[in-house]
């Protein structure tokens, strides 16, 4: 199997009061050096390409805000949380300002459609670039690739009834490697199953439908795409600081 190049940055947004005075780093300039210090403009040929790191979001949503597209502003003004909002504006402008970095082109300049299943996509990208993002509470993930990726990250502890979710939603066999789990590891293996289903199921770009039709308990799982062609994906899992959890899923 020829190893696809892939990068996954996920990044934390932090206030931090010590460096409130003026000339603090813009936004643009925090996510490149965090891309610098990745491995620059190339995605690495790595079984774990990950690099995580804290961005200074301290007095820097308005300038996340304007990175945005006239789209993106109205999908941010629906949301009802102010937190939720300013996570929302601080992972679209950095998803910009990375593909910008990789594509060499300026972040507003990226133009951005959805598809029927709701998988954002580049309009008229010529360089075989893959993405995928997710964001949950201050954290934001973000999946670079030459091959089809999806990513996904959750706050540990956030989901509520875990064992009603599992019963609902996971396959017998991932039921099965839950319930073989001691009772403080429980809690992190139910956060690996649900990133990776969520993970598989963005680099298919099929939704949340089929959540109960894929089983993610082996490192190799497949699932079919919106034209109903099944594909094998290579799934990774991972802590991502000390209360998220990380997966990757990446079409082999």
């Amino acid at each position: 199997m020829v190893a696809q190049r892939q990068q996954v940055l996920v990044f934390f947004l932090d206030d931090f009061p010590a460096q409130r005075q003026a000339g603090s780093q813009t936004l643009a300039v925090q996510v490149r050096e965090v891309l610098a210090c990745a491995g620059g403009a190339g995605a690495q040929e790595s079984l774990e390409p990950v690099s995580v790191c804290h961005l200074n979001a301290l007095h820097l949503h308005d300038e996340a805000r304007a990175a945005l597209s006239p789209d993106e502003l109205v999908r941010m003004s629906r949301l009802m949380k102010p937190a939720g909002r300013q996570t929302f504006a601080f992972a679209h402008s950095i998803l910009r300002l990375l593909l910008g970095e990789k594509l060499g082109c300026a972040p507003a300049d990226l133009v951005f459609h959805r598809d029927a299943l709701g998988k954002p996509r580049l309009d008229h990208c010529q360089d075989p670039i893959e993405f995928s993002l997710s964001y949950r509470h201050g954290a934001v993930a973000i999946a670079l690739s030459d091959a089809v990726i999806g990513v996904d990250i959750e706050e540990i502890g956030a989901a509520g009834d875990t064992r009603g979710i599992a019963q609902r939603f996971f396959s017998a066999p991932e039921n099965r490697r839950l319930a073989s789990q001691t009772a403080d590891q429980s809690e992190s293996c139910f956060y690996e199953i649900w990133t990776r289903k969520e993970a598989l199921l963005k680099a298919a770009g099929t939704g949340l439908a089929g959540i109960t039709a894929i089983d993610v308990s082996q490192p190799l799982a497949s699932a079919r795409d919106a034209n109903s062609v099944e594909h094998n994906y290579r799934l990774f899992s991972r802590p991502a600081g000390a209360r998220h959890f990380l997966s990757w899923a990446v079409r082999v």
